[in-house]
């Protein structure tokens, strides 16, 4: 794999991350992150 590719990747983990962490708090909800990551609910919720 290229250097950018594992770039992406780490990125996306990363985003998940944080949005994961949100909904534990209580800040936002998984529907909300689906429309704003432009995501399936089921996305978010794996």
């Amino acid at each position: 794999m290229s250097e950018e590719s594992e770039d992406i990747k780490r990125g996306t983990a990363r985003r998940k991350a944080e949005f994961v962490t949100e909904i534990i708090k209580g800040l936002t909800t998984a529907s909300e992150v689906a429309r704003t990551y432009d995501l399936t609910v089921g996305e978010v919720e794996q």
